[in-house]
């Protein structure tokens, strides 16, 4: 299980994340929407131990988050960081290597064929277009099979058909037992894949529900009044 306890990271302007509290089980698909400044970035950096957080407590499995090893964690960030001049293959060798994981040719193949990128797995990825770059990252975050999973605005520059993919992988990885936390603009998306949805505004959680339970598209136009 997931435990964040009271975490608080403040930058200028009093924007960052304030004594976020969450308990996110095993085998569980949790969703945090927002706007754009209202927190998710920051939760999700801090999380995948990218950021340090100012006061609170996190733990993994009972682990304090400081002895967290990120072999453990796959994370996708909103803006993903490639090296350019990388083969797609020497990029997920690379994170293989950087995050010391077990992970045969056999099961990087499988990942770029899942993602329709075998045929540039040769290939440079500056060469590739913006949506490759992007199914490359998704490979990344996955590769390894980490017990967290940390998405963040995973289908931006995907089609429809890698969209439709992404869901059926983060609903086969629901079922091995992992926590996966995605953020995401796009509600028909979170309604897809969801079991559970936070609300983020101004670095707080100001409401969760279960999936089944409300009209996201009206909870949303009813936390945020933008519409």
């Amino acid at each position: 299980m997931l435990i964040v306890s009271n975490l608080t990271k403040k930058y200028e302007n009093n924007r960052g994340i304030f004594d976020i509290n969450l308990e996110i089980a095993h085998g569980s698909i949790s969703s945090f929407v927002g706007p754009n400044g209202s927190g998710k970035t920051t939760l999700f950096k801090v999380i995948n131990k990218i950021t340090p957080f100012d006061t609170g407590k996190c733990s993994l499995d009972d682990i304090d988050y400081e002895n967290v090893t990120i072999n453990n964690i796959g994370y996708l960030d909103e803006k993903p960081f490639l090296f350019l001049n990388f083969t797609v293959e020497q990029f997920l060798l690379y994170i293989k290597l950087m995050k010391n994981i077990d992970v045969s040719d056999d099961e990087i193949d499988s990942l770029l064929n899942l993602f329709s990128l075998s045929d540039v797995k040769h290939g440079l990825i500056k060469n590739c277009s913006q949506g490759m770059q992007k199914r490359v990252a998704i490979c990344s975050a996955l590769l390894g099979n980490p017990k967290l999973i940390i998405l963040d605005e995973p289908t931006n520059s995907l089609d429809t058909e890698n969209i439709l993919i992404l869901k059926q992988v983060l609903k086969q990885m629901k079922e091995q037992n992992k926590i996966i936390l995605v953020s995401s603009h796009i509600l028909d998306f979170v309604k897809d894949i969801s079991d559970k949805v936070y609300f983020i505004k101004n670095g707080n959680i100001v409401a969760s529900c279960n999936n089944n339970t409300i009209n996201l598209d009206d909870e949303y136009i009813n936390i945020y009044k933008k519409i």
